[in-house]
């Protein structure tokens, strides 16, 4: 029975309701025309080019993948979640996955998120309408105007469309204030209004900011002897909503700061940690200082929609003026006012501004606008009201028509980043260990397998997204580089990101037509209608960079001056050679020219070749000059193939035509025959009888390189030649001497008579053959190369004990065991020798500034670069 008048009570009210509505209707009908034609305008407005524009940005994605997550899975994030935001907002977004399926009506999470805030603008829309509207006491222009500008203001457009929190937000503020401005207000609508604006607090904390202004029209709005009690409740309410968060914070045992671990790390979240940083986050800067967050967010504002700031600021200026004159009677006026007033002086605290941060100030604009129009039309146009109304409907629609940008319409922003996706579904394994911007994750993680996607600030922060890539930036294969992540690297809060995009090289580019200044070396980005994919390198190339970047920094001087720390030190050909080579292998041409124009400039001016002179030093009188016009062949063969291989890579002709000119002077001047085999010389410029040689530089590997590029010489003769002299001198002596002598005959005989003690040594000199034999059995497998090692392991195992901390020694050793396994073990040996005394943070060998030292270290990484196929160690 008593279910049953429950039943006819329900359909009684219905029924009430819907004759009330349409007696409305039949009440208003051009009113209701106007707010028909102004939910369609406002409709169409955001649904036009909405999926293309603006682009997906990377807090659209966080929340379309935390709503997935929820209704899929149950979680509040994809990982741990943080508390940097109450979850009430893409709880709700994941209700409309729900009723629409996820991906089933629409093609991705994205889009179907845009089609929800379409939704909820239109809602929106409609509240500002009735809230502009009752805040003037009935002037339909005032809901009107107010209604037109929210919905076509740019800034409003750019923002709403997009899938964001604070427009979920607005819509629950909006909810709240409207409850409150019933022509008769009773105190269960204080109660629905507090629990209304807590529910917008748990959608996005910031709404919090508007309650003082909410509280003063509540006391304004009930009766005097009711003011205590409408407060007390709407507190009450609105505080029991808000504090499920932290009860639930404190059910999960997050809620206080957590207790540090052994690496200084906090060992769980909590609100109180997450709050710490949020409130910290950027550096206190006066908000009209031109280098402040809140200066660079309103440039970027103004750049959008200056007209609706600028129109709305001196509406609420002048809605302040009059709200304080009425604010007995009318208090609406002075809490529309308050409530910008509030929001600007959050946006001015002198902390962190992001872009987003615009979005509650527009409605709050856009009814105070409304309020202004409808008060002047009020008190000075008299009877020519329905002029003014025209001119004023006119006048906003020429703004936003013809004045305001209106690339919402139709310029496609979301292109690049859809080509980035197609491109990455294509090309990159879905093992992969990507870090992104969040945009790509919904797509790729959540509806394509892609399980290593990972976004860069989890990554940076979150200690289970970090365990993931072991805590180490090196283990990612792919950064997709977005806008976002751009602004975040200048920021300086993700070090780890830009770790990975600093070591990273272009392998796709989506910019095709982007509106964005891209200046990727200075991360500075403007817009975010673009991608570049980049694939991370291996950890040798990591390696080869970072100690590059030591070595320029620390041994070249002038424009390209090579030479070690010290007062005045010499600069030789071969350290020339070595930076040229060490620029080239990262890419680096403007270092390389600046090398080679130094070693042109102040080396390379001898009259019968084009050979560079090997040393320059200071005289007695401390003056830099030409200390020696002899040139040294191992340089000059080193500096043939690196500008070979400069013009090879940077499709050179200049380069080409000098690596061709060194490299016949190299074959005229540094190559002589005696007793039937080819040798080289260490110099041009020695004896013509007896000829010095360093059997250490002989180097198969370039040779045969340079046979390709002049294959008119007899590069094959040399390097066979040169196998059967290793021999011959091993077979005679049982090791390779630093030097020799080849006599007319083709005797090879001591050197110590012209070079002085040590040069009949197995030595420095002799371990170079270490790096050029491993070199040439990796690339070439000549059998020969490999055997030659086999003869040489007892000499330089001998040679590296009696010498435990000299880095030839040691390096040469590491090498060695690479082609020889009987030499050591190569894992070992790299972990001991090579890595051991790195410094990855500055990219530095050993515990001083020491160009030997480094250049010695560095060959190793040199010689694992070009074996990579064969690379069997695992690097640290």
């Amino acid at each position: 029975m008593i279910t049953a008048l429950k039943k006819l009570t329900h359909k009684a009210r219905r029924h009430a309701l819907t004759q009330s509505v349409a007696a409305w209707v039949k009440a208003h009908k051009l009113e209701t025309a106007l707010i028909i034609s102004l939910v369609v305008f406002s409709i169409v407005a955001h649904a036009w080019n909405m999926f293309a524009f603006p682009y997906f940005e990377n807090d659209e994605a966080t929340y379309s993948s935390r709503a997935w997550s929820f209704v899929s899975t149950g979680m509040l994030d994809v990982y741990t979640y943080r508390y940097d935001h109450a979850p009430l907002g893409w709880i709700g977004i994941g209700g409309w996955f729900v009723l629409t399926g996820g991906t089933f009506i629409f093609e991705n999470l994205l889009e179907s998120g845009r089609v929800f805030m379409l939704l909820v603008h239109t809602a929106s829309s409609l509240l500002v309408y009735v809230i502009a509207k009752r805040f003037s006491q009935g002037k339909v222009l005032a809901g009107a105007v107010a209604a037109l500008i929210f919905s076509i203001s740019p800034i409003g457009i750019y923002f709403q469309r997009r899938i964001l929190l604070d427009n979920l937000m607005v819509l629950a503020v909006l909810v709240s204030i409207f409850v409150l401005t019933k022509a008769k207000v009773r105190l269960k609508d204080f109660i629905l209004s507090g629990i209304v604006f807590g529910l917008s607090v748990l959608v996005k904390l910031n709404a919090v900011l508007l309650a003082p202004a909410m509280l003063y029209y509540v006391w304004r709005r009930a009766a005097k002897n009711h003011r205590l009690h409408a407060i007390g409740y709407w507190l009450a309410f609105c505080g029991l909503t808000i504090s499920a968060f932290f009860l639930f914070a404190l059910l999960k045992n997050e809620l206080f700061a957590a207790p540090l671990g052994s690496d200084g790390l906090p060992v769980h979240v909590s609100i109180v940690d997450t709050f710490q940083l949020q409130l910290g986050r950027g550096d206190f800067a006066w908000p009209w200082n031109p280098a402040s967050s809140f200066r660079q967010a309103l440039n970027s504002w103004l750049l959008k929609d200056w007209y609706t700031l600028a129109i709305g600021i001196v509406s609420t200026f002048f809605v302040t003026i009059i709200g304080f004159f009425r604010r007995k009677r009318h208090p609406e006026f002075l809490m529309s006012a308050l409530l910008v007033w509030l929001y600007i002086l959050f946006l001015a605290r002198g902390k962190i501004v992001l872009d987003l941060y615009v979005v509650p100030l527009i409605p709050l604009l856009a009814l105070n606008i409304g309020l202004f129009t409808a008060w002047l039309a009020d008190r000075f146009i008299g009877k020519y009201k329905l002029a003014f109304i025209i001119i004023a409907l006119g006048f906003f629609g020429w703004i936003y028509a013809f004045k305001a940008p209106l690339r919402h319409f139709s310029v496609n922003e979301t292109s690049n980043q859809d080509q980035a996706i197609a491109w990455i579904k294509q090309n990159v394994p879905k093992d992969s260990m990507i870090i992104t911007d969040n945009y790509v994750y919904p797509e790729l993680a959540q509806q394509e397998g892609f399980d290593n996607v990972l976004y860069f600030f989890n990554a940076e922060y979150d200690p289970e997204v970090k365990s993931m890539y072991d805590k180490d930036w090196r283990n990612f294969d792919y950064i997709v580089v977005t806008h976002e992540i751009i602004r975040q690297i200048k920021s300086g809060e993700v070090p780890s990101t830009r770790e990975v995009f600093d070591h990273a090289e272009l392998v796709a580019d989506f910019s095709s037509g982007s509106s964005s200044f891209i200046d990727l070396p200075n991360y500075i980005s403007t817009n975010g209608d673009w991608v570049k994919i980049y694939k991370v390198k291996d950890r040798n190339d990591i390696v080869l960079q970072d100690s590059w970047e030591y070595y320029f920094s620390t041994f070249v001087r002038e424009y390209g001056k090579v030479a070690n720390v010290g007062d005045n030190p010499p600069t030789t050909s071969i350290d020339q050679a070595m930076g040229m080579q060490r620029a080239l292998e990262v890419d680096n041409k403007n270092a390389f020219m600046g090398i080679w124009q130094w070693s042109k400039d102040h080396l390379q001016y001898r009259a019968k070749d084009k050979l560079l002179s090997w040393l320059w030093k200071t005289n007695a009188q401390g003056e830099y000059g030409l200390a020696d016009s002899n040139n040294v062949c191992a340089a000059d063969q080193q500096i043939a193939e690196q500008l070979h291989r400069a013009a090879e890579k940077w499709q050179d002709s200049a380069l080409q035509a000098e690596a061709n000119q060194i490299t016949r002077d190299w074959w005229r001047q540094c190559v002589f025959e005696r007793g039937g085999r080819l040798y080289i010389a260490s110099s041009s410029d020695g004896a013509i009888d007896s000829r010095l040689i360093n059997p250490g530089y002989f180097n198969p590997s370039t040779y045969r390189y340079l046979a390709t590029k002049e294959p008119s010489l007899g590069f094959s003769r040399l390097i066979d030649d040169g196998y059967r002299t290793l021999n011959s001198i091993q077979d005679s002596r049982g090791y390779i001497p630093n030097w020799a002598v080849v006599q007319p005959s083709g005797a090879r005989t001591s050197a110590v008579p012209d070079v002085g003690a040590g040069a009949d040594d197995f030595g420095p000199d002799s371990l170079s053959l270490v790096e050029h034999l491993v070199l040439d059995y990796g690339l070439s497998g000549d059998s020969r190369a490999l055997a030659m090692l086999e003869r040489l392991k007892p000499s330089v195992l001998s040679y590296q004990k009696a010498r435990p901390n000299d880095p030839v020694a040691n390096v040469s050793v590491a090498l060695l065991s690479r082609a020889v396994p009987s030499a050591g073990n190569p894992q070992a040996l790299y972990e001991q020798y090579v890595h051991g005394p790195y410094d990855s943070k500055t990219g530095r060998w050993g515990d001083r500034d020491d160009m030997f030292s480094s250049t010695m270290h560095w060959r190793w990484h040199s010689v694992n670069s070009r074996l990579k196929t064969a690379n069997t160690i695992e690097l640290r």
